[in-house]
């Protein structure tokens, strides 16, 4: 069936009969991550879980979908997957699971009230995030500087400020490209690096995605708006 999802627990035997040939996604979640986020997040361990069969699930076949164009761009860029996009897709997907089988609905819907991340500590995130952006930034190690679980911090970190904490630390490192770039002595892949992107080209095709234009273009347009003003 297109678009269903199936889950298998670990040590499960399952077998399939295919009568006519369909694209699927096979994805294989390493147990002790799963194990740390269900009792984490659902206080429930991953035996909770059983065999689910093939059910309409929209959600985690865009899901998957978005993993694998994901890894796809990398590989033909010759690049490093982004760990941070990773980390939100698995979480995302495990508990799109975990909802499937109603173990889950305590929080569906729950509103998380802001005051769960303070000032204070989304203060210190935000310094963490300005000081690691030439680094690989998780989703867990940006939770541990707010002192909350991944999914916790994530909703209040989108209440309090309108963006995901991905969506920020894309804007961020977008913000500091255009910084350097205007400064006019580093190469653009250099910049790349430093700004915590896997290459130029996923540099050139994040930075087009948000301003509409590409880094040399804006490095252009910005040597010829300082030749005006001297």
């Amino acid at each position: 069936m297109a678009n269903s999802l199936a889950f298998i627990p670990p040590e499960g035997e399952f077998h399939v009969k295919v009568t006519n040939v369909m694209p699927g996604l096979i994805l294989e979640l390493e147990p002790n991550y799963w194990s740390e986020v269900l009792k984490q997040e659902f206080d429930l361990s991953l035996q909770t879980l059983d065999f689910l069969d093939y059910a309409q699930d929209l959600v985690s076949a865009e899901l998957g979908r978005a993993g694998i164009r994901l890894l796809m761009e990398d590989f033909r860029s010759g690049e490093r997957a982004d760990s941070l996009t990773l980390e939100v897709l698995s979480l995302a997907l495990i508990a799109r699971i975990a909802r499937r089988f109603q173990i889950a609905r305590h929080i569906t819907g729950a509103i998380v009230p802001a005051n769960a991340l303070s000032p204070q500590r989304l203060a210190r995130v935000k310094e963490y995030i300005e000081a690691n952006l030439s680094r690989s930034l998780s989703l867990a190690a940006l939770a541990d500087v707010a002192c909350l679980s991944a999914s916790h911090f994530g909703r209040t970190f989108k209440l309090i400020t309108g963006a995901s904490p991905l969506r920020y630390v894309i804007g961020r490192r977008v913000e500091r490209a255009k910084r350097l770039l205007i400064q006019h002595e580093r190469s653009i892949a250099q910049i790349a690096f430093d700004c915590g992107f896997s290459g130029q080209s996923h540099l050139t095709r994040t930075f087009h995605d948000i301003t509409g234009i590409t880094p040399a273009v804006f490095r252009k347009q910005a040597m010829a708006s300082s030749r005006r003003k001297s």
